[in-house]
């Protein structure tokens, strides 16, 4: 939460030390707090990836690529997520990502075309991700010029 916090303001030098000290004060070993540490360990390299790249250490941005076309068969749902991120730090940085946007062009023409599940969160959190993937992408292309691709 902390972490949240601190990238909610742009502070992502601070929520990357909240993220590197996730986890050093657990000190259960059963299987259930493994499966949980486990599974905190994997967000907790997604958040290094996408802090790092927000504060403009775009090093790792095509370790981030692969993570995130290696997890895009866990959820169109986070693969939307984190299709967003790029897309801001593209913006925010002005990195090129037109080799991105053409392997993940399935995927996203997908996402444009589709209704998502009735549950909460979907209804919820899904349409406002995706209109802010759409901004971040209209706004992508206008800035390269591309301007039919930037008013679709």
């Amino acid at each position: 939460m902390c972490a949240a916090y601190c990238e909610a303001r742009k502070d992502y030098e601070r929520a990357l030390q909240y993220i590197y000290a996730y986890l050093s004060w657990v000190k259960e070993t059963d299987a259930e707090t493994q499966h949980w540490i486990s599974l905190f360990l994997h967000w907790a390299q997604r958040n290094t990836y996408v802090y790092k790249l927000l504060s403009g250490d775009t090093s790792v941005t095509q370790v981030y690529v692969d993570y995130v076309n290696a997890s895009s068969n866990e959820s169109e749902k986070e693969l939307i997520a984190k299709l967003m991120n790029i897309m801001i730090v593209a913006n925010q940085h002005g990195i090129k990502v037109d080799d991105i946007l053409q392997r993940f062009k399935t995927e996203i023409d997908s996402f444009m075309h589709q209704s998502f599940s009735t549950d909460m969160y979907t209804q919820q959190v899904v349409p406002e991700q995706l209109a802010r993937m759409e901004y971040e992408l209209a706004y992508y292309y206008l800035n390269q010029g591309m301007y039919s691709d930037g008013f679709s």
